[in-house]
């Protein structure tokens, strides 16, 4: 029995997978920042009692920050204020003290566990991917020559902090520029409150409510610094696939053309590059298969 838990910013999601990449979601909670790690470890010895998962195979994390996954290390998530210097490998004694039998444990940065999950289930064998997702934020994962890019100081492929000429809001980093707050979420809600005076707590409240062109015209203002992005990805890695993932996705035929459009324009260097090489994941689930999935399945691309 494999076990894997999709933590967010604000929502957690664990589920059982099987070898066939099976999904069986077997809770769900909201969350919010001040979420402690502690109830979580009691949340956790709660649902594998009560459904008598006393022996598991592998148990995988998929955590929103930075990921050492040699050590099964979480050295922070800036969301969850927290969750910073925890030790995973705690859980093989803490679980067996409960009488709770874990095998192997498995812990991931979110978008490395969905660059897995992608391979895996759309079978990519020896290609190399990018895997992008847009929230609240923007992070990516990188499977490379069969191996996921994870950097000296497990940061590598931290896209949503690449600068770009202009200054915007200030990032969560701390630091101005960053694309993430041009081209996030939750950056698009932000200029369009600011733009036109409206009160949106989300994205998703502006598609629904406002103006069509209105609409447009702020995604074609998105496309035009994603595909700096996404130009830069295809020059630094020249990947055969990227994958882009996130709730943003599901508003694509929205923007698909204004950004393709702005990747040709700015990919010069390649003469007809192929725009199937880019590709949208859209979920049909109220979960994230791909992190899922690539929680229990990440160590075998380290």
């Amino acid at each position: 029995m494999n076990i894997s838990v999709d933590v967010g910013g604000s929502h957690i999601d664990i589920a059982t997978v099987n070898e066939d990449f099976k999904i069986n979601l077997i809770y769900s909670i909201d969350i919010d920042s001040n979420f402690r790690f502690d109830d979580f470890i009691y949340i956790l010895f709660d649902i594998f009692g009560k459904r008598g998962l006393f022996v598991i195979d592998k148990l995988g994390f998929a955590l929103p920050g930075t990921v050492d996954p040699y050590r099964n290390y979480c050295i922070n998530c800036p969301n969850l204020k927290y969750w910073k210097s925890l030790d995973f490998n705690y859980f093989y004694q803490k679980f067996r003290d409960k009488g709770i039998y874990i095998k192997r444990i498995v812990v991931s940065n979110d978008c490395n566990a969905g660059a897995v999950g992608a391979y895996k289930v759309l079978r990519l064998k020896e290609k190399n991917i990018v895997y992008i997702a847009v929230g609240t934020g923007i992070g990516a994962g990188a499977i490379i020559n069969g191996r996921l890019l994870i950097g000296s100081n497990f940061s590598a492929m931290e896209v949503g902090h690449t600068k770009i000429d202009r200054k915007s809001y200030k990032c969560g980093c701390g630091a101005f520029s960053c694309i993430e707050t041009f081209a996030s979420a939750k950056a698009l809600t932000n200029y369009y409150n600011q733009f036109y005076k409206t009160t949106h707590k989300n994205l998703l409240s502006v598609i629904e409510k406002e103006n069509v062109f209105r609409v447009k015209r702020l995604f074609k203002r998105f496309s035009k610094y994603f595909s700096t992005l996404i130009s830069n990805v295809i020059y630094f890695i020249d990947p055969d696939f990227i994958f882009l993932s996130g709730k943003i996705v599901l508003s694509s035929e929205i923007f698909e053309s204004f950004l393709f459009n702005d990747v040709i324009s700015k990919v010069t260097m390649i003469e007809g590059y192929d725009l199937s090489r880019i590709v949208f994941l859209k979920e049909v689930k109220n979960y994230n298969t791909y992190n899922l999935i690539g929680a229990v399945w990440a160590d075998e691309f380290i």
